[in-house]
């Protein structure tokens, strides 16, 4: 368009609309101040619909939505879900202005919709439902926000492989963040009924998190409960479970490391754990130490009750 003339919509005779405000498109690409710019930009709008003439009006604002922080976006399309004076709509808009300078009518044009598969759909539903648990359990704000961005950018491309793709891509970033932590699965031995499980857990991610850690057999009970809330927030960190009854002399014990609501398995391993208490060689050692020291004090009697007939 060659001016900021404005046009009435089709269908909408008494809604004024102005082709991509040339302000709020500037608040927009130079949108370095974040959340503050993303506010005053808010207050703009607001400002637009309470000086408006007619019951309603419609700016376009054209968005770089690739160059625009993440920080900014977060924070319009937070505060704009609740603003009682604007909502947000993506349009494109075909404008024509008159060469007389007066206000022209003209339509806009709906960007088609693009069929969603039920892949699309089952995907795009497991990517927000993760991306919600572990950006919650973070405590990095920079990088849960990248996460959010990501997955939600993902729903606004076109072609179904595009957006299968940008869906991919999202959901790639997000395991290479939730990737960063591991469980030891060095042997463990207990030394008897009643000892606490050690479990060992690495984490390589640059901020605090918090998870929950599975404890899963049929070998041992837990009495104190076989989910153990924890926050990693050193390279390196060491939890005791307690343990009850057990069943035999070793056992063989999953663990899974989630969110703390659970869509995210955040690692998983099988540790192999012996009761040294409980082994047949520790039945038959007990047995003949027993053996042993009644041997020893049957022969001392035996020398003792000798010693006194002589």
């Amino acid at each position: 368009q060659t001016s900021d003339a404005g046009f009435h919509p089709s269908g909408a005779p008494t809604t004024a609309a102005s082709p991509a405000n040339a302000l709020l498109s500037r608040f927009l690409d130079r949108a370095g101040g974040g959340p503050s710019r993303a506010l005053l930009t808010i207050g703009v709008l607001n400002y637009f619909a309470l000086t408006q003439s007619t019951g309603a009006a419609a700016t376009i604002v054209a968005a770089p939505l690739r160059a625009t922080p993440a920080s900014f976006l977060t924070t319009f399309f937070t505060t704009l879900a609740r603003d009682p004076l604007v909502h947000a709509t993506t349009v494109s808009a075909a404008v024509r202005t008159n060469t007389t300078g007066t206000l022209a009518t003209e339509s806009l044009l709906q960007t088609p919709a693009s069929s969603w598969s039920s892949h699309d759909v089952a995907t795009y539903a497991t990517l927000i439902d993760q991306t919600r648990s572990f950006t919650s359990a973070i405590t990095s704000s920079s990088i849960a926000e990248s996460l959010r961005v990501n997955a939600l950018g993902a729903a606004i491309i076109g072609r179904p492989d595009a957006r299968q793709a940008a869906i991919a891509r999202a959901q790639a970033a997000l395991n290479t963040q939730a990737g960063q932590i591991r469980v030891d699965t060095s042997p463990i031995t207990l030394t008897g009924s009643g000892t606490a499980l050690p479990i060992t857990l690495y984490s390589r991610a640059p901020y605090s998190i918090t998870v929950m850690v599975h404890v899963l057999t049929d070998r041992l009970s837990f009495p104190h409960g076989a989910a153990i809330p924890v926050t990693l927030d050193a390279p390196t960190t060491s939890l005791r479970v307690p343990t009850g009854a057990h069943r035999g002399s070793s056992a063989t014990v999953r663990v899974e490391v989630t969110t703390p609501d659970g869509p995210v398995l955040l690692a998983r391993a099988a540790l192999l754990v012996n009761v040294a208490g409980t082994s047949a060689v520790g039945w038959l050692l007990t047995a003949g130490s027993l053996l042993v020291v009644a041997a020893w004090w049957w022969r001392t009697a035996r020398r003792r009750a000798a010693a006194r007939r002589s």
